[in-house]
């Protein structure tokens, strides 16, 4: 490590530190909005105080709304899929931990910065979080994004705590901190934000008249019907590159019996579109065109919709799967 980079680090450490030793935990949730507008570009930094759903002290810090309103709606979610659902997010996050919590790489780090941690909470590390991936080791890019954002935030608690401002969560307010040029000044106000409850960023998929459609459209169904859905499981593989990834697995199940008609597992990079079609294709094939298709997910429903309506199959949106909730639990415990 370059006595560049050791600066970086104890500086990063140094101002969240300072932020932990303001014990925001006591005061604030998790669902208490503070929000970062990043000086001179278009994009908001969106923090959340972790405490109750990991049962630790943490931030998180997410760019831009869409990750941290996916981030928020899954950690309030039931979870139903039993996924690894902490993992499943876009964020650089920080967690006070204890010794046998953190990685070799964080413990190797935290002793070469000469610190020394003693007791539970203690040992404050920081990693990135991608969907779909173990935590990883946070970049250089990365510690000088932190140390902005977190100087920025420790503004925003400061202004509470030491100037009486109030943020007004009660009220359903974001506290929000922005720079304005032409005043040359920084601002922190509680303003009302209306973030979506669901950023609809789902796949619509589209598909032009062919001679597979015509072809199944032809064809009569031998009236079955498949429970068809998709979820990351709380199992820790490695890809082709090595990387420790949580597998996403596909299950198409029939209706009646329980029994399953097919099983893929995925890695996170897999686009979910050419598998959905393809898995389809090897349903008719093999089975016969399915009279109805059960999903609980609406990536599935944007991808399928358009194709199963022009071949006349039945597209039906459930809140829960049953035969797919008994086979994914086989699943995870056969892993």
């Amino acid at each position: 490590m370059t006595n560049k980079l050791k600066e970086k680090w104890l500086r990063l450490y140094g101002v969240t530190q300072g932020i932990g030793m303001m014990e925001p935990w006591s005061d604030f949730s998790e669902k208490d909005q503070f929000v970062y507008v990043w000086k001179g570009e278009e994009k908001s930094v969106h923090f959340t105080f972790l405490g109750d759903s990991i049962e630790k002290y943490g931030i998180a810090c997410y760019v831009g709304e869409e990750n941290y309103t996916s981030a928020r709606n899954r950690m309030l979610s039931k979870n139903e899929k039993q996924e690894p659902v902490f993992m499943l997010q876009n964020a650089l996050i920080c967690i006070w931990d204890d010794r046998e919590d953190i990685s070799k790489e964080d413990y190797a780090l935290i002793k070469s910065l000469g610190f020394s941690p003693r007791g539970k909470g203690a040992w404050l590390h920081f990693n990135r979080y991608e969907v779909g991936y173990l935590p990883t080791s946070i970049t250089e890019a990365d510690i000088d994004f932190l140390t902005t954002a977190f100087e920025n935030l420790a503004m925003m608690l400061r202004a509470i705590y030491e100037q009486g401002l109030n943020p007004e969560f009660d009220k359903g307010k974001t506290l929000t901190r922005w720079y304005d040029p032409k005043a040359e000044l920084y601002y922190t106000h509680p303003l009302e934000v209306e973030l979506p409850k669901d950023m609809g960023n789902y796949p619509v998929v589209t598909v032009k008249e062919n001679d597979w459609l015509r072809e199944v459209r032809a064809m009569q169904s031998p009236g079955y019907s498949v429970e068809l859905d998709w979820s990351y499981l709380p199992v820790v593989f490695s890809d082709k590159g090595g990387r420790s990834i949580f597998p996403r697995s596909v299950l198409a199940v029939e209706k009646e019996s329980g029994s399953i008609l097919a099983s893929l597992l995925l890695t996170p990079t897999q686009e979910l579109s050419g598998v959905a079609f393809n898995l389809l294709d090897q349903l008719i094939e093999k089975y016969g065109k399915p009279q109805e298709i059960l999903i609980c997910d609406e990536s599935l429903r944007g991808i399928l919709s358009d194709a199963c309506k022009k071949v006349n199959i039945k597209v039906t949106v459930k809140k829960r799967l049953s035969q797919v909730k008994i086979a994914r639990k086989q699943l995870i415990e056969s892993m």
